[in-house]
């Protein structure tokens, strides 16, 4: 799957789209386990970004970057 790119917007008000549908689909393929919305915000550029360095690392970095899970 490609890189997912869209304008500046709040991510949560974003969950319902063909975009966040697609980065969800993204985690889960990778890490098994889907964006967690109640453990994040900001914008949906960002989300996007660290979803594709975590793809590229091969490390889920969301909790490390939203300070969720071990990283509280």
């Amino acid at each position: 799957m490609d890189q997912l790119v869209i304008g500046i917007t709040n991510v949560l008000m974003c969950v319902d789209t063909k975009e966040f549908r697609e980065l969800d689909a993204r985690m889960k393929e990778h890490f098994g386990d889907g964006v967690l919305t109640e453990q994040i915000g900001g914008t949906t550029e960002e989300l996007i970004e660290i979803v594709n360095k975590s793809v590229q690392e091969g490390k889920n970095l969301l909790p490390e970057h939203y300070f969720y899970g071990n990283y509280r």
